[in-house]
C-alpha cells in the first residue's frame, strides 16, 4: 500500500479534512511536509520548520502527541491558518531516522477529536512502512 494510500484511508476513517506527514530533511536541516491529503493550497510546500519550533517542532521533539480543540491555540501557525484547521492533532512516528516523522490529522470544522484507540493503528501502520526503509 503505498503512503498516499494509506493517508487516504486515515482521512476517511477519522473522518478527517486534511491528513500530513512532515519529516525532518538533514540536507535542508529542516522539517518538511512530505505528503499531504486534503489540503486546499501548496503553501506547506515551502515551509521550512526548524527543530522545536512551531507545533509540529514541538511534537518532533517532545516525542508526544498534541491535541488542539480550537485553532486559538495555534492560530500562528502557517498551515493551520492557510488551511483554516480549527481542531487537530498530531502524532510522532518513529522512524529509522534520527528524528521521528509527525502525522498531523486536521478539521475545517470544531470537532471531537479522536482519541489514541482510533488512531493508534494508523500510526502503527506509518511507523512500519517508515522503519521498513520504505521512505515517505
Amino acid at each position: 500500500m503505498s503512503v498516499e494510500v494509506l493517508l487516504r484511508e486515515i482521512k476517511k476513517n477519522l473522518q478527517a479534512d486534511v491528513v500530513a506527514i512532515a519529516e525532518w530533511k538533514k540536507k535542508e536541516a529542516s522539517i518538511q511536509w512530505s505528503h499531504t491529503i486534503g489540503m486546499n493550497t501548496n503553501k506547506h510546500l515551502h515551509v521550512r520548520i526548524l527543530y522545536g519550533l512551531g507545533i509540529v517542532g514541538k511534537v518532533m521533539q517532545s516525542g508526544t502527541p498534541m491535541y488542539y480543540y480550537s485553532d486559538a491555540e495555534a492560530h500562528e501557525d502557517p498551515l493551520v491558518y492557510s488551511e483554516s484547521l480549527k481542531s487537530f492533532f498530531l502524532v510522532p512516528l518513529a522512524s529509522g531516522a534520527s528524528l521521528p516523522s509527525v502525522m498531523m490529522v486536521g478539521y475545517r470544522t470544531p470537532v471531537d477529536l479522536p482519541g489514541e484507540k482510533q488512531w493508534a493503528l494508523w500510526r502503527n501502520l506509518l511507523t512500519e512502512k517508515l522503519k521498513g526503509g520504505e521512505p515517505l
